[in-house]
């Protein structure tokens, strides 16, 4: 039986070509979803600190090319789904993916059939049961009911 998970990813640029959707780790984790795994992926509110600045400028990189793009305010909520379809690896030059100050710090986990769906942070909120949920980084949803009720609420059930 496949987990449900819980990512969180920084806003991206409104002007930028759509980035790969993955699940991004750091060696710290010792948990991590697996291929069949269903993540949701939660969209940031505020914008990364580097350096204890705000971002408000990122890179876009892929296959060596790079441009600058302005970085909006995030939604805080669930921004879409998709399945883990293999293991932690490094990021390649194949990946779309932005600077935000430690791109070299982290891996990626591949993801595939990315779907847009929103859900609120509020509601989120109260469907986790949870009043400041700075744990969903990357969490594992419980297996009560929780991610069902998730994914009734964003319309996908």
């Amino acid at each position: 039986m496949s987990d449900f998970w819980i990512t969180t990813h920084w806003p991206v640029p409104k002007d930028a070509p759509d980035l790969s959707r993955h699940v991004y780790i750091k060696d710290r984790h010792v948990s991590f979803p697996q291929p069949g795994d269903f993540v949701f992926i939660r969209e940031s509110k505020s914008r990364p600190m580097s350096d204890g600045l705000t971002v408000r400028r990122v890179t876009r990189i892929h296959r060596g090319e790079r441009s600058e793009h302005d970085l909006p305010e995030g939604s805080g909520g669930l921004i879409g789904v998709a399945t883990v379809d293999g293991a932690p690896r490094e990021i390649s030059p194949d990946d779309v993916v932005f600077e935000y100050g430690n791109l070299r710090e982290w891996q990626l986990i591949p993801t595939r059939d990315f779907r847009r769906a929103e859900l609120p942070y509020d509601t989120l909120k109260k469907l986790l049961g949870a009043e400041n949920p700075r744990f969903l980084s990357l969490w594992r949803i419980p297996g009560d009911g929780r991610a069902e009720q998730i994914l009734k609420a964003m319309g996908l059930l």
